[in-house]
């Protein structure tokens, strides 16, 4: 049957059907389609990540961005997932990052307790107007955190029960270094209790503003009589035992941020004056050695 001249140049222009060509041509006919629908693949592909980024800009701007005074911050998540436990306190919590009312945490609560009630015996002052002085500071404290959401209970409360607990676990461990301590205590008539609590505050998570603790220290003791020890020299005997090597606190107070910091700090400090004190030794050249008195050898190699 004969095909008209409008058939024919439909023909024409639809193109030649796969079972018309020859082997070698349908099969690169064949690789071009392929070759196309990868590329659509991609091309999918490159817009999704686009759109993905797109939406994290976004985000990022939508999102606080972390105040210059943020110093304490949340372990990466990958980090966390590689070791949970070197980064999960064992015996107490300070700050807000972790349930203090935990199995594990819920017990030293209790103790806080006792030490707040010893700070304020001591002081002499209303726990009522370290309150207030805690709450004139939140605006302070909070841009410390990276985490702000983290704070569900009263953040003044919370600061005082962990500040007062720091300053007199640090007291006691500075009066039973002078001498045997009447009272029975929990914690320091436990050395692995003890070891355990410095080991929980020296955690990244596990912080909290070392100004807060210098003011709460400075409002209970600023009238004593009787000469004390500043803070910082107390926080290091308190951590010296568990300190890896022997270091100069020499790290001033107005630069600390809390007390991991200091800790850090003391270190890089003894590094750097060490290196400075290390003389250099060349070992003399021969004619020196000569000189000296030491007779050299030919090597047989």
């Amino acid at each position: 049957m004969e095909t008209s001249a409008e058939q024919r140049a439909c023909i024409d222009i639809d193109g030649p059907k796969i079972e018309d060509l020859s082997s070698e041509d349908a099969t690169e006919t064949l690789y071009d389609d392929r070759i196309a629908r990868e590329e659509g693949k991609k091309k999918k592909w490159r817009m999704r990540e686009e759109r993905g980024l797109l939406d994290l800009v976004r985000k990022s701007r939508s999102s606080p961005r972390p105040s210059s005074e943020c110093c304490i911050f949340r372990v990466p998540q990958k980090l966390q997932q590689s070791s949970k436990e070197a980064y999960t306190p064992r015996v107490i919590a300070i700050g807000p990052y972790y349930d203090r009312h935990s199995e594990s945490l819920r017990p030293m609560e209790s103790h806080k307790r006792l030490y707040l009630g010893s700070f304020l015996r001591q002081s002499k002052k209303p726990y009522h107007d370290y309150v207030k002085t805690i709450a004139s500071w939140m605006n302070s404290i909070m841009n410390c955190y990276e985490d702000k959401a983290s704070f569900h209970t009263d953040p003044a409360e919370m600061m005082l029960l962990d500040g007062s607990f720091i300053i007199q676990l640090f007291l006691i461990n500075n009066l039973r270094k002078c001498g045997p301590h009447g009272d029975d205590d929990l914690i320091f008539d436990k050395p692995w209790m003890l070891n355990n609590i410095r080991r929980d505050m020296m955690l990244l998570e596990n912080q909290i503003p070392f100004f807060v603790v210098q003011g709460l220290f400075e409002m209970a003791y600023e009238s004593q009589a009787e000469p004390m020890p500043g803070l910082l020299e107390l926080a290091y005997d308190f951590f010296r035992p568990v300190m890896m090597t022997e270091v100069q606190w020499t790290v001033k107070e107005s630069e600390v941020k809390h007390f991991l910091d200091a800790i850090r700090s003391s270190y890089l400090s003894s590094m750097e004056s060490r290196e400075t004190q290390e003389e250099i030794k060349f070992i003399p050249n021969a004619t020196d050695l000569v000189g000296a008195g030491v007779k050299l050898r030919k090597s047989e190699n």
